[in-house]
């Protein structure tokens, strides 16, 4: 029997089993119940640690009754991180990780995430159970991502939740390189073998994790056939839907999704192979859609920007952080049969000008970073 029986999926049991649901028919409930636990607790944490969340959230002390009345708390913006040690609810002794991120077009004081180890191990599980969509044991998982291979970086991540399960984690980071001058369209088109995919010593089929970018270059080089490769996992970008549809038609292999920042511990939400929308890591973030020019809370299958809370972030944790990405968030249960909502999709990056937003793509500073 598979251990996600009998929900629809890994991820949907993983969830169960830290909510104490039984069945799909609990889950729903038992999951919102113990998301409005988490919040409450993490508002209290920030509250309590944080100079930056004690004057935010001043006279905010009485515990929400309703996942729906965090829509009364004020935004965490990308100028707020700037001050980040204000915002920080450790010491820096307890910081695992930090990441600078130097916003595209900005000459100031860069954002500055901290992580715990804490924070790292939860997205370390939550990759490795997300990444079961694509890959089983025997074969490798090769990280193409710029900067994966850094300590405590993505591919020591999925290292972590992978190698236990039987898999291997590889970086290469010639070919990502190469995927990334190809998908520029620049220069001549290397040819690139199936060792050049998946290593020389592979013994199995490998999966491959890489930005938009890197496939639509990889699309440049191997137009009709893909060899060695099961599936793609396109990640910390905006994906072109006919990039993706001539890459699956191309290849006759799954290419899905991943939504994740270093906002958000660089996990989010990734797709299933049923392709009806993206998964949550719904124990760790706290999704709303809002108009981007109003701030109010929009409902559910309307555009609007992304805010996220995070639910179990030790070390910085975010309370309605605008991401400035706009999506589309859908509860109409997936064709997968997991009857939990998920992000629909991401439409790109959301500009601010004289004459109102406008929506870039790709969108400009996005993604894992």
């Amino acid at each position: 029997m598979s251990d996600s029986a009998p929900f629809a999926h890994s991820l949907d049991a993983w969830l169960a089993r830290q909510c104490g649901a039984h069945t799909p028919e609990e889950l729903c409930a038992r999951l919102a119940r113990r998301r409005l636990e988490l919040l409450n607790i993490r508002l209290r944490h920030a509250a309590r640690r944080s100079r930056f969340y004690a004057r935010r959230l001043a006279g905010k002390g009485r515990p929400l009754t309703s996942l729906s009345e965090v829509s009364r708390l004020p935004f965490t913006t990308a100028d707020d991180l700037r001050r980040w040690e204000d915002m920080l609810c450790v010491s820096l002794s307890e910081v695992e990780r930090m990441v600078t991120v130097q916003t595209s077009g900005s000459t100031g004081t860069p954002k500055r995430l901290a992580f715990s180890l804490h924070d790292l191990a939860r997205t370390r599980d939550f990759f490795a159970v997300g990444m079961r969509f694509l890959i089983r044991p025997g074969q490798t998982l090769r990280v193409l991502l710029p900067g994966a291979h850094r300590p405590q970086g993505i591919a020591d991540l999925l290292r972590q939740g992978l190698v236990p399960q039987g898999m291997a984690v590889a970086t290469d980071e010639r070919l990502a390189a190469v995927l990334l001058e190809a998908g520029e369209e620049k220069g001549q088109v290397p040819a690139l073998r199936e060792a050049d995919m998946c290593g020389p010593d592979a013994a199995d089929a490998c999966v491959l994790l890489l930005l938009p970018q890197q496939l639509r270059g990889l699309l440049r080089c191997c137009p009709t056939a893909l060899p060695g490769v099961s599936g793609i996992l396109s990640a910390a970008d905006w994906l072109d839907p006919d990039l993706r549809t001539a890459a699956r038609q191309a290849w006759g292999i799954p290419v899905l999704e991943h939504y994740g920042s270093t906002e958000s511990a660089f996990a989010g939400a990734v797709e299933c192979p049923a392709c009806d929308g993206l998964h949550w890591q719904a124990l760790d973030l706290l999704p709303e859609v809002i108009d981007p020019l109003s701030g109010e809370p929009l409902p559910s299958g309307q555009p609007g920007e992304l805010v996220l809370t995070t639910l179990q972030r030790e070390a910085l944790p975010l309370i309605r952080y605008r991401t400035g990405d706009m999506a589309v968030l859908t509860e109409t249960p997936c064709a997968c049969g997991s009857p939990l909502p998920r992000l629909e999709r991401v439409l790109g990056r959301i500009v601010h000008g004289p004459d109102g937003i406008e929506v870039v793509h790709p969108p400009k500073g996005g993604g894992i970073r």
